[in-house]
């Protein structure tokens, strides 16, 4: 009995201990982006990268690369005036891989829904526009989100707009975007006062 004990405890431990180890253990955009720049990395890099990260994700006034760069250099400040350790090693090592892990970091960002419904947007906007000889003219004015229909979820976003016409006037408009693996993918059209379509609007 106790040699089964001693046994489970040792797998426990190794499985724990294997499960550390792993350089790319939990998949976040900044461990995505180590992974894609094909570089290794300390506990203290990587520490500084997520907080960089994190402190970019956060800022909505400044540049997501531009953000990184800052909180960057001032844990690297930060680490010289306080590390006991000679830091010259891991201030190189973020100066060298910083560039590729900010790009490829910025790339695997989720996107916020606010950024998704602009480019889906600006998708309908195209199309309803059209270009050369075929440009109705047609422009979307005060679009928003329709987060109380009953259907409007993270993957089904609705939009409300206006649409602006040279000849009409103006008519509304309900279209549906698509997201598919974090990505804006298409968009469906639901109503449009134009062509008197009917459309119940359900509340949740």
């Amino acid at each position: 009995m106790n040699y089964l004990l001693i046994i489970g405890t040792i797998l426990t431990v190794c499985f724990a201990g294997c499960s550390t180890m792993s350089p790319y253990k939990v998949s976040s955009p900044v461990n995505e982006a180590i992974k894609e720049c094909g570089i290794g990395y300390t506990a203290e890099t990587l520490s500084m990268f997520n907080a960089a990260y994190n402190y970019a994700d956060k800022k909505t006034n400044i540049d997501f690369s531009v953000g990184m760069r800052e909180s960057l250099d001032t844990q690297v400040i930060a680490f010289v005036k306080t590390s006991k350790a000679n830091p010259d090693k891991i201030l190189e090592f973020i100066k060298n891989t910083q560039d590729c892990v900010i790009k490829q970091a910025e790339a695997y960002r989720p996107k916020k829904s606010s950024q998704l419904i602009k480019e889906c947007v600006s998708d309908v906007q195209s199309r309803m526009k059209g270009s050369g000889n075929t440009n109705y003219g047609h422009e979307l004015r005060d679009w928003g989100r329709m987060r109380n229909h009953l259907n409007d979820n993270d993957n089904t976003m609705y939009v409300g707009s206006r649409v602006t016409t040279p000849i009409t006037g103006g008519y509304s408009i309900v279209f549906k975007c698509y997201i598919k693996n974090g990505k804006y993918d298409d968009y469906d059209l639901v109503y449009s006062s134009l062509t008197g379509d009917k459309f119940k609007y359900p509340k949740k």
